[in-house]
């Protein structure tokens, strides 16, 4: 399956890279999402994350499609925000294993936020 994804955004088009969730903007820019720590599982080539990152956020970014991590972190290089982008999803990168499992929420399909402490992300 990884193949798979890695081939499809290597040299097609996958259908869902559209730009940030009209979801998540709506979100964000209504003020219902605070910036917060957030992690985007499955990023693609990083337009939720990096659309996060420039309204706040403190983002990682996560897939497991090399030609979609190198996607993500060539755009994220061209923004004036920092988004951290990472390949293979693990419970041993240093980006995950600081993150409790206990207050992550999820406010629409990809991105999955956790507030530290507090319902910011909420």
């Amino acid at each position: 399956m990884k193949l798979f994804y890695d081939l499809w955004y290597r040299f097609g088009k996958v259908p869902w890279e559209i730009g940030p969730r009209e979801e998540l903007v709506g979100l964000v820019e209504s003020g219902r999402i605070s910036p917060c720590k957030t992690i985007d599982l499955g990023c693609g080539t990083g337009d939720n994350a990096i659309f996060l990152a420039q309204h706040g956020f403190e983002v990682t970014a996560i897939d497991y499609a090399p030609s979609a991590i190198a996607k993500a972190k060539a755009v994220s290089k061209e923004s004036p925000t920092h988004c951290q982008v990472a390949r293979e999803p693990s419970r041993s990168a240093p980006a995950v294993q600081s993150w409790p499992t206990t207050r992550m929420t999820s406010p629409v399909a990809n991105p999955v936020s956790q507030a530290s402490g507090t319902d910011k992300c909420r």
